[in-house]
C-alpha cells in the first residue's frame, strides 16, 4: 500500500488565504459591544437623517432600534424636540436602554445628545469630530468609547432618573459659539493611532547576472500574493506625529519549471517574498490629518527562495536600509487619497547564493508604490497599490546584475 502526503504547496496555500480571509473578517467586523444594551438613535430634525443612519451603522455589537417617528410625534405634541419635555415624555415609551440624538453641527464637529432611556433625563452633550464633514475613524472610536460609557453609566446605575449632568441640547447656542476654539485644540492633542490591513494580489520577481558564456536569470513570472501591513502612530493626528510601520508581502503556492543543459525539464516551487520595518515621522497640513507628508527610515529585506536544493536558481536575500518618502493626498476628504511614495534602498547584503556566482555587496535599489485609497465605510479602508522596485549589482566579471521586484495588490484597513 502506498500512502500519499498532502502537498505541502497546496497546505501553504490555503493557510496563507484562510488567514486573509479571517484577518479581512476581523478587519471589517463592527467595534462596538455591551452585552442586552438597546440604543435608538432618534431624529430631532429630518436635516439630520444623514448623521443619524451613519451613527446606526457604527454601532455594531449594540442592538439598534429603530426610530419609530420620534420627531412627527414631538410635533403632533407641540413640543421642542431637542427639550428636556420631549425626551423626557417620548424617549421611556421606546424601551431602549438608551437614546442618542445628533442634535447640532458646524462641519468640524457633531454634537450629540445622550438620554437615559427608563426616564429621558440627560446623560451629557458630546463633541464628535468630523473629518470631511463625516464621521471619520477618530470620531468612530470616540463615538463607541461614548457610547459605551453612557450604557456602563446607565446599566450600571450611574444615571439615576433625576441624573442631568452634562448640558442639555437647549444649550447648544452657545456650545456652537465657541466650536472653533475647542476644535482646534482638539485637533492639536497627542493621542495613539494606527491601522491594520491585509492585501491579496499579483507579483513577480526576476534577476539576471553575467557569467563567463552570457548572462543567467531567474523569472518567477506571475504570482498570486498575499500580504499584512501594520502602522503605529503617537503624535497629533493633526499635526506632527511618528511611530513604526511594518510591512510583509509574499508569493502564495507558486511554481516554476527549470530547464537543465543536459536536457528535460522539471517543476518545483519558489517563494518570492519581503519584508520591512521602519520608523516614520510624518507631518499632516490639515485638520483632517489626510494630507500629510512622510519620511521612512528602516530596514528592507527581499527573499527568492526555491524549496529545492538541487536547482540551478539560487536561494538568496538581499537586504539593506532603505528610506521612503510619502506623501498622501486627499482627493475627496478621507472618501478619496492618492498616496506617492519613492524609495530607495542600499543593499548591504546579496547572500550566499548570488555571491557564489559572482555577485558583489553593496547595489542600489530604487523604486516607487503608488496607491489609491477608499473609506467610505468607517473605520474601514479598501485600497488599491502598485510597488515596483529595481536594483543593480557590482560583479566581479564586470557587467552588472539586474533585479526587479513588482506587487499589484488590493487591500482592505481597519483604523485603530
Amino acid at each position: 500500500m502506498t500512502m500519499r502526503c498532502a502537498d505541502p504547496n497546496a497546505l501553504a496555500r490555503a493557510a496563507l488565504v484562510a488567514g486573509f480571509v479571517l484577518l479581512s473578517l476581523w478587519l471589517v467586523a463592527p467595534g462596538v459591544s455591551a452585552q442586552g444594551a438597546t440604543v435608538c438613535v432618534i431624529r430631532v430634525d429630518p436635516a439630520a437623517e444623514g448623521d443619524a443612519a451613519a451613527i446606526e451603522r457604527m454601532l455594531g455589537g449594540v442592538a439598534v432600534v429603530p426610530d419609530p417617528g420620534y420627531y412627527a410625534e414631538s410635533m403632533n405634541r407641540g413640543l421642542d424636540p431637542t427639550g428636556d419635555m420631549a425626551m423626557q415624555q417620548l424617549v421611556p415609551p421606546l424601551g431602549v436602554t438608551m437614546a442618542l440624538a445628533p442634535v447640532s453641527t458646524d462641519g468640524q464637529q457633531l454634537w450629540i445628545d445622550f438620554r437615559h432611556g427608563a426616564t429621558g433625563a440627560g446623560l451629557g452633550v458630546e463633541a464628535i469630530p468630523l473629518e470631511g464633514g463625516y464621521i471619520g475613524a477618530q470620531g468612530q472610536q470616540q463615538l463607541q468609547a461614548l457610547v459605551g460609557q453612557k450604557l456602563q453609566m446607565v446599566m450600571g446605575g450611574g444615571g439615576p432618573s433625576g441624573f442631568t449632568g452634562g448640558e442639555s441640547a437647549s444649550d447648544m447656542g452657545s456650545m456652537d459659539a465657541e466650536a472653533g476654539g475647542e476644535g482646534d485644540a482638539a485637533s492639536g492633542e497627542s493621542e495613539a493611532f494606527g491601522e491594520l490591513a491585509a492585501e491579496l494580489g499579483m507579483g513577480s520577481r526576476a534577476i539576471s547576472w553575467p557569467t563567463a558564456a552570457g548572462r543567467d536569470s531567474a523569472d518567477t513570472g506571475s504570482f498570486l500574493a498575499g500580504g499584512v501591513r501594520a502602522r503605529f502612530a503617537f503624535g497629533a493626528r493633526a499635526g506632527f506625529s511618528f511611530g513604526p510601520e511594518f510591512a510583509y508581502q509574499t508569493s502564495i503556492g507558486h511554481d516554476v519549471k527549470e530547464l537543465h543543459i543536459g536536457g528535460g525539464s522539471y517543476d518545483y516551487v519558489i517563494r518570492a517574498h519581503r519584508f520591512e520595518a521602519a520608523l516614520v515621522p510624518r507631518i499632516a497640513f490639515d485638520d483632517d490629518g489626510e494630507f500629510r507628508l512622510e519620511f521612512a527610515l528602516g530596514y528592507g529585506v527581499r527573499n527568492l527562495r526555491p524549496e529545492s536544493h538541487d536547482t540551478l536558481t539560487p536561494a538568496f536575500s538581499v537586504s539593506g536600509p532603505l528610506v521612503r518618502l510619502g506623501l498622501n493626498i486627499p482627493l475627496a476628504g478621507r472618501a478619496l487619497r492618492v498616496q506617492l511614495r519613492p524609495e530607495a534602498q542600499w543593499l548591504a547584503s546579496v547572500g550566499e547564493g548570488l555571491e557564489q556566482r559572482g555577485v558583489q555587496s553593496g547595489g542600489l535599489g530604487y523604486g516607487f508604490e503608488a496607491g489609491l485609497a477608499v473609506g467610505v465605510l468607517d473605520p474601514i479602508d479598501f485600497h488599491a497599490s502598485y510597488r515596483m522596485v529595481w536594483a543593480s549589482y557590482d560583479t566581479r566579471i564586470g557587467a552588472s546584475a539586474e533585479d526587479s521586484e513588482s506587487f499589484l495588490m488590493l487591500g482592505v484597513g481597519r483604523a485603530l
